[in-house]
């Protein structure tokens, strides 16, 4: 269960942990930095959120987490902070917030409310952004091309609510369709190390 990924200077790991019931809104999660000779293990801060609400950025400078605001609500405060706990601070608080991904450069974000799945693009410095025009939501499925594009879903969760379709949608850009989906549990592979959009 705990996160454990080498830290970028590959002379020590990293750890996300979690405290007390693992399926818990209210559990608490801890990060550590265990160095290779595994004697001088830092506990670096513990924060009040579930360590599946934590999601660690690309370059391991930023964390990303979610805190429940009341008991049994929908309602989430969206938090970034440094992986040491020393910043932390509210990014946004709306009902129904889903933390989705860090966007590969480290600095943006996409979250959404899942209830709608609209997404939008935060980043740590500025203000959140529409990801997309709202005649293409619902969208789902968003996986990163390149620091610009990114591919998703567009359509209804239902397939009896009308048909899917997979599209390629650029920042600030507009988006093209790829192909339509059918079937009950539609979903699409996107191998990025080996041929991003036919390159070699």
């Amino acid at each position: 269960y705990p996160h454990i990924e080498w830290a970028k200077d590959a002379q020590s790991l990293l750890a996300i942990t979690f405290n007390g019931d693992i399926y818990s809104d209210e559990s608490t999660s801890t990060t550590w930095r265990i160095p290779l000779d595994g004697l001088s293990v830092q506990e670096l801060h513990t924060f009040p959120a579930p360590f599946y609400w934590m999601y660690l950025s690309p370059n391991q400078k930023h964390l990303a987490y979610k805190k429940r605001i009341g008991s049994r609500t929908n309602n989430y405060e969206l938090h970034l902070a440094s992986f040491d706990g020393s910043q932390d601070l509210v990014y946004i608080a709306k009902s129904q917030l889903e933390f989705l991904h860090w966007h590969p450069d480290s600095y943006h974000f996409v979250y959404e409310q899942w209830n709608i799945f609209r997404p939008f693009l935060g980043s740590v410095c500025d203000a959140p952004v529409p990801l997309l025009d709202s005649a293409d939501t619902p969208a789902t499925q968003i996986q990163w091309v390149d620091t610009r594009r990114f591919l998703y879903v567009k359509g209804p969760l239902d397939p009896l609510q009308g048909a899917r379709e997979l599209r390629l949608g650029e920042i600030n850009g507009p988006s093209i369709p790829i192909g339509e989906f059918g079937g009950e549990g539609a979903y699409y592979v996107f191998n990025l190390e080996e041929a991003p959009l036919g390159q070699e």
